[in-house]
């Protein structure tokens, strides 16, 4: 599904996600998928049971340098789900390079309050005219063990006993989904003792 990150938040929305545990979203590029480093995930954020969130071309050259972090409302039908967010920048030509990513397991999640999924730090910068994309799947296989949805560890369930799950992610009014963006200044990048500030308010 394709989704915009904006500055400011629109409409309450909500996007639904169907997670197959026998048909796992893969994993692709950075330090645990195939091929690893910086890959094209083009092709895996045109899966079904993938959201996608895309920001317009970028203005000026954004200098990341830190860990960016993403809050989501999000709920499931299941006691237990995963969830995994990669940050990407969208070039001209249709290639989504994965800049960073981070996973986490959610257990007996009511939804009234964020998840927050941190993203490894990351030193980029994305090039005026690119897109920032935000993937979110709720596997990465086979880098993390596919979540059975039980909420019993994936170890400890047999493969019959996955459940597929649904998950729910609200954004817009009510709904603050956020990604928390480490951006270093320009004039700040020019002097070795900065430090990175957040953007906040980019939200799917």
């Amino acid at each position: 599904m394709d989704g915009t990150l904006a500055e400011k938040p629109g409409l309450a929305s909500a996007d639904y996600l169907v997670h197959d545990p026998w048909r796992p979203a893969p994993s692709v590029g950075l330090h645990l998928g195939t091929p690893p480093d910086f890959a094209d995930r083009a092709a895996i954020d045109d899966r079904a049971d993938v959201l996608v969130y895309t920001s317009d071309p970028l203005d000026r050259a954004l200098l990341l340098t830190g860990a960016p972090k993403v809050d989501l409302f999000v709920t499931a039908d299941r006691p237990s789900f995963d969830l995994d967010c990669t940050l990407s920048m969208l070039t001209s030509d249709g290639a989504a390079i994965s800049v960073t990513s981070g996973h986490k397991t959610v257990k007996a999640h009511g939804g009234e309050s964020p998840v927050s999924v941190a993203l490894r730090p990351v030193h980029v910068t994305v090039r005026a005219g690119h897109c920032q994309r935000l993937s979110i799947q709720a596997a990465s296989f086979p880098a993390f063990p596919v979540n059975p949805g039980t909420g019993a560890r994936p170890q400890d369930a047999a493969v019959t006993d996955r459940l597929v799950t649904t998950l729910v992610l609200r954004s817009g009014d009510g709904y603050p989904s956020t990604v928390r963006l480490p951006v270093m200044r320009q004039a700040d990048a020019k002097d070795s003792q900065s430090h990175p500030v957040e953007e906040n308010g980019h939200e799917p």
